[in-house]
Order: C-alpha cells, then sequence, then structure tokens
C-alpha cells in the first residue's frame, strides 16, 4: 500500500511542476488557445478590431474582427487568369461571360489551386481554413462570414504566411480552439 502511495504522490508532484505548453490569449471578442512561447501583437483599426500573434519562429499572424474582412479566396488568382485569357480571344463582354461560366461549370478549381481549402464547425460557426498544399509557402488562416450572432455584416479572419510546417500545424490547431463571445 505504501508504494501505491508513493507512486500516486509521485504522478501528482511530476503532473503539478510541467510547465502548461499552450496559454489562453483574450482579444475581447474572441480568446483563442496558442503555444505557450507565441506572443499577443496589440493594434488599433480603423474600421475593425484588429491585432494578432507572433509565432515562436517570428511569424506574424494577423486577425480582422469587423465589415471588411478578406475572404481568403484561394480561386481569385485562377479566375482571374482565366477571365484574362478569354478577355485576350473575345471581342465582347458577353461572350467572355458565356465562355467563362462554361468553363467554371466544366472544371474543378481545387485541381488549379495551391491551397487546401478545408470548412468547419468552429464555435457552432461556419469557418473555412486554408493552408497551402505544397512547399508550405503562402497563406495559412481562417475566414468566419458571421462572426458576431447580432450583426450579420461582421466578418472575421486570421490568417498570415507561415514557413515553418510545424508552425503551420500548431496555428491550424489553434484555429480549431476559437471561442466568439456573444455580446
Amino acid at each position: 500500500m505504501n508504494k501505491i502511495l508513493q507512486s500516486f504522490i509521485l504522478i501528482l508532484i511530476l503532473s503539478c511542476s510541467q510547465k502548461k505548453e499552450t496559454k489562453i490569449i483574450d482579444y475581447g471578442e474572441f480568446q483563442i488557445e496558442v503555444p505557450n512561447n507565441w506572443k499577443k501583437l496589440k493594434l488599433k483599426g480603423i474600421d475593425s478590431k484588429i491585432g494578432g500573434l507572433v509565432t515562436s519562429n517570428h511569424d506574424t499572424l494577423m486577425f480582422d474582427f469587423g465589415r471588411f474582412s478578406n475572404e481568403l479566396d484561394v480561386y481569385a488568382e485562377i479566375r482571374d487568369s482565366i477571365f484574362l485569357s478569354f478577355l485576350a480571344k473575345e471581342k465582347t463582354p458577353e461572350l467572355i461571360e458565356k465562355h467563362i461560366i462554361q468553363l467554371y461549370d466544366s472544371i474543378k478549381l481545387d485541381s488549379f489551386s495551391k491551397y487546401n481549402v478545408e470548412f468547419k464547425l468552429i464555435d457552432n460557426k461556419k469557418a473555412k481554413i486554408i493552408s497551402p498544399n505544397t512547399n508550405y509557402n503562402g497563406t495559412t488562416g481562417i475566414y468566419i462570414e458571421y462572426a458576431d450572432k447580432n450583426d450579420s455584416s461582421i466578418s472575421f479572419n486570421f490568417y498570415g504566411i507561415i514557413k515553418n510546417k510545424f508552425i503551420q500545424q500548431q496555428f491550424v490547431k489553434s484555429l480549431h480552439t476559437l471561442k466568439f463571445k456573444d455580446k
């Protein structure tokens, strides 16, 4: 019995002495759990609440909580290049539009994208999470269209360019911990 009690006390001491690997950062409208060595970045916005994080690798990750948050549209570059190629060939806007609609109906934009796009529910909100699918270069982030349940014009994004795969994975894991405060 004495060895069991000693083992229990040792486990209790070890678990209490271990440093917590994450911390919760509160930004007012929301909070997020991040690695302990990441730092909160305070900024002042004009038409929205902005701020961010600095990772252990010195990557800067920014958020925008407001009416004009970037949607993180990974297909914009593809659509623009398709449009410009038709613009060079066709003479009228009607023909350009007709051919673009036909093309969109016949191809999958995902096959041309440099990004993985995932749709999830995070804190009961529909979220789009993007991350680069090759070479770990590019934007990693989240977009939530209706971030404020009392104001449907408020959206949210949190993103940055992260070159280290491990840091990128930590950020995506942190994005899943987002909790928004209902006012």
